[in-house]
């Protein structure tokens, strides 16, 4: 993890449908060496509620310089088409 500095400027970089795909994301920054800041819209004890309000569950956010190199990360990431299994005959 990096130092910060009063200098340092933090950025959203995504806002996150869902708490599922957040954590997706964080680990794929995570792996590529990019800290960063997860700012939930959640509120405990309304559940989901300001996800409706909102629009997303929350933003993802990173350090201005790391900023492009995040946003082509998620873009790649996005835009992957899942593997499909194969099929195989059923011996019946």
């Amino acid at each position: 993890m990096q130092e910060l500095n009063q200098n340092d400027k933090v950025v959203t970089i995504f806002e996150a449908e869902d708490e599922m795909q957040c954590r997706m994301i964080a680990a794929l920054l995570e792996q590529d060496g990019i800290d960063y800041l997860i700012n939930s819209n959640q509120v405990p004890m309304f559940d989901g509620v300001m996800t409706k309000l909102r629009g997303f569950w929350g933003r993802l956010q990173v350090l201005e310089g790391d900023s492009e190199r995040a946003k082509r990360l998620i873009a790649d990431f996005l835009a992957a088409q899942p593997i499909e299994p194969e099929e195989t005959e059923n011996p019946e």
